[in-house]
Formats: C-alpha cells, sequence, structure tokens
C-alpha cells in the first residue's frame, strides 16, 4: 500500500508582525531626523557670525520654513500618523511648545551677538501653524494639488528677475530644463491623482482628456505671462 504523501509547512509569521515592525521603524527614523535637525537648527541661529545668505527681503523664508520643517518632524515623532483634531489637546500642545522654543531661540540670540526680531518669532510661528494645517489635510489629495500649483505659480512669475526666496547655486542653474520637466511631471501625478475616484491612479478616457487639455493649456499661459513680466 503507497505511502501518504505528508507535507511540512514552516510556521509562518503573524500577520501583524511586519506592520509592527515597519511602525517600529519608522517611528526610531522620526525621532532619529528630529534629534539630528533639532540641534542643527539651534545651532545654526546661535553661530556669532553667519555666513551671507542672498536673501530675498529679510530671512523670514528661512525662519518659517525651519519651523515648518521642525514642526512636520515633531509630529510625526510624537503622534505618527495621527491627524490633527482641534477637539484635541495635541494641537495646541505643539504650538505652544513651538512657540515657547521659538522665543527663547529668538532670547537667547541677544548673547551671541546677534539681533532678537518680533518678525522672526511671527514667522517662526506661522510656519508651525502652517505644517499642522498641511498635516491636517494631508489625506485629500486636491489640496496637495492646489498647494503646488499655487507655489509652482510662484515661483516662476516671481516680481523680481534674477530673485526668488534665495539664489541657486550655479551648478543647478544649468538644469533648468530638467527642473522645469520634473515640476510639470509632479503636477501631472498629482493632476491625475486628484481626478482619480478610487483611492489609488485610475485610467479612463475622461482623466486623460482632461489632463492632455488642462495641463497642456496652462503651460502656455504660463510661459506667456512669463514673457509679460
Amino acid at each position: 500500500m503507497p505511502h501518504a504523501l505528508t507535507f511540512h509547512c514552516t510556521p509562518t509569521q503573524p500577520s501583524g508582525t511586519l506592520p509592527k515592525l515597519m511602525a517600529t521603524l519608522r517611528k526610531k527614523l522620526s525621532w532619529t531626523m528630529l534629534g539630528l535637525y533639532w540641534p542643527a537648527m539651534f545651532i545654526s541661529t546661535h553661530i556669532p557670525r553667519p555666513p551671507a545668505l542672498h536673501i530675498y527681503g529679510s530671512d523670514v523664508t528661512l525662519h518659517f520654513t525651519a519651523y515648518f520643517i521642525l514642526t512636520v518632524l515633531f509630529w510625526v515623532a510624537r503622534y505618527g500618523q495621527e491627524i490633527p483634531d482641534l477637539r484635541k489637546p495635541n494641537v495646541y500642545k505643539v504650538i505652544l511648545l513651538i512657540s515657547v522654543y521659538a522665543f527663547f531661540d529668538e532670547f537667547l540670540q541677544i548673547f551671541v551677538g546677534r539681533h532678537a526680531s518680533v518678525t522672526d518669532w511671527i514667522s517662526d510661528v506661522a510656519g508651525c501653524l502652517f505644517a499642522l494645517l498641511i498635516i491636517l489635510q494631508i489625506r485629500k489629495w486636491w489640496y496637495w494639488l492646489a498647494w503646488y500649483w499655487m507655489v509652482m505659480f510662484v515661483i516662476t512669475h516671481w516680481p523680481i528677475k534674477g530673485e526668488l526666496f534665495f539664489e541657486l547655486p550655479i551648478w543647478l542653474q544649468q538644469f533648468e530644463f530638467a527642473l522645469t520637466f520634473s515640476a510639470y511631471v509632479t503636477l501631472t501625478l498629482l493632476f491625475w491623482r486628484t481626478l482619480s475616484p478610487e483611492p489609488r491612479f485610475v485610467y479612463s478616457s475622461k482623466i486623460l482628456l482632461l489632463t492632455m487639455t488642462i495641463l497642456p493649456a496652462y503651460a502656455l499661459l504660463d510661459e506667456y505671462l512669463s514673457m509679460l513680466m
């Protein structure tokens, strides 16, 4: 009588092991990035004689951007993927923490020969608030599309020729075509994803028609406005 066939199966990991591992790694990475960024930002704001930077107007843009990044890193490290809720104290704790730190950051600069500025502090808090607003709307693709499109328009139509928020390095200026190409590829992907009704990219003749009509028309208008300015 033939022997019955037997199969030996190795035990598999529980289905929840991999997500937990990824969550742990994400948490450690978030705290590591925050731990590197925050001290680096503190040191840069307390250098007695910082290197000269070519910045349009004041350094409001740098303050806004620095605290925008700080708030995003802190929120991700502390609260993970939790979406800010105005009914919970988490949002107000972050605003208070960042605002108080920004105040002391400006105050301590006096002792290293730099100037404390109320305008800089307001820019810091504005960067914090804007970061929380972005995180609040992070799951809405139309929101990302609207902000990206607006920022892209402002950058390409900055009123002072040859000046932006900061001066691009010379080695980067020669890649203007690549930067423009990448900007429109990103815009196209955001536009396509926003029009897709399902939680993924969806192909349809309607979406293709809208994409191939609206974006080229905008590109022509964008170039025309650039010529006028």
